[in-house]
């Protein structure tokens, strides 16, 4: 078995779009708007991106005890119970917001009418209709504006795609992948709670979704679904077939009832592809014939350096969207996920 090494390089980026904020500036000044575990991978991996700097943080409930574990780090980072007044902050560029599903709207739109960047977690909306409200806003107000799904920026997606560039397994015909965890059976639980937006779908399955896009990156011509409602009125389980123009099928799933393996299998003509924990890969074996050869492409830290490595970059360069994660694209895929909500009969409270 042949092992390689990627080196993490830097990706490259067309520039358009807005002007920077400031041509004499090198470093954006972040904010982070909730205070909950996904915000500790984004502060553990800020120090690895030297265009990027932690200025304020905001929480409702823990702004204090959360900034007081970066304090060594961050000596003089400013902490503020309420948004709106980090929003409004002078000091801040930039916001990346980790609050629950159901708020990401409303915060995004609360930066963005402050002039503030805005990188936000996944899903960046819970339906089209507000990422379009969203899209217009930040365009309005010249503002950067990004879905934070990490998968897209790894350097093992850079690494799988230069892979299909080369087509070393010839054309892609079938993809199949899932990704299901199993929570406490808890009706509070931010992933069976409806008043969060829980699901299986919007928090897991938009990694098989874009998994898809990215292996695929054609249009979609077909996509079908099911799901299994659970008693507090989310998905709990759900599967979806895709079919791409040109040829190209994805069998898909999400789950947060039950734990699944986190493997993605592509079937080409000339070969097959296997990509371990495919939403964070760092493990590719290529098997062609009888001869397998493995790609080894770890990373330092969370992970979240190149998600906020991508968005600086692209603030500083006066850049209105990511080429890797354009605002259309978020779109297509949360389109995607209305469509399949709609097809089970699903809504959420707001």
């Amino acid at each position: 078995m042949a092992i390689s090494k990627l080196t993490n390089t830097p990706t490259g980026i067309v520039i358009y779009g807005m002007n920077a904020p400031d041509s004499q500036r090198s470093t954006v000044r972040w904010g982070i708007l909730g205070c909950g575990s996904i915000a500790h991978n984004f502060v553990q991996a800020l120090p690895l991106v030297p265009t990027a700097d932690l200025v304020a943080v905001a929480s409702r409930s823990n702004a204090a005890g959360f900034s007081g574990q970066y304090r060594d780090t961050y000596p003089d980072l400013t902490v503020y119970q309420d948004y709106a007044e980090l929003a409004g902050d002078p000091a801040v560029d930039a916001v990346y917001i980790a609050t629950t599903h159901n708020f990401h709207f409303a915060h995004a739109m609360l930066c963005l009418e402050q002039g503030k960047h805005v990188l936000c977690e996944k899903p960046i909306t819970i339906n089209a209709d507000q990422l379009v409200r969203l899209r217009d806003t930040a365009r309005r107000h010249d503002c950067f504006l990004m879905e934070a799904l990490w998968t897209r920026f790894l350097p093992g997606i850079r690494q799988l795609t230069e892979l299909l560039q080369q087509r070393v397994i010839g054309d892609v015909r079938l993809l199949q992948a899932n990704f299901g965890i199993q929570v406490a059976d808890d009706p509070q639980h931010r992933l069976l709670n409806p008043q969060l937006a829980g699901g299986a779908l919007l928090d897991l399955g938009i990694y098989p979704l874009n998994f898809a896009r990215i292996v695929y990156g054609r249009e979609l011509i077909s996509a079908r679904s099911v799901a299994e409602i659970g008693p507090t009125g989310v998905d709990e389980v759900s599967a979806y077939l895709l079919q791409f123009a040109g040829g190209g099928t994805a069998v898909l799933s999400s789950s947060c009832r039950v734990a699944t393996p986190h493997t993605a299998l592509l079937y080409g003509t000339t070969g097959s592809i296997e990509v371990e924990d495919f939403f964070h890969p760092s493990v590719i074996h290529v098997r062609t014939g009888s001869h397998t050869h493995t790609y080894q492409v770890g990373y330092p830290a969370t992970g979240f350096q190149y998600e906020i490595q991508e968005a600086s970059h692209c603030i500083l360069s006066g850049l209105a969207e990511s080429r890797i994660m354009p605002i259309e694209e978020s779109l297509q895929i949360i389109s995607l996920m209305d469509q399949f909500r709609a097809d089970w009969g699903l809504s959420y409270p707001d």
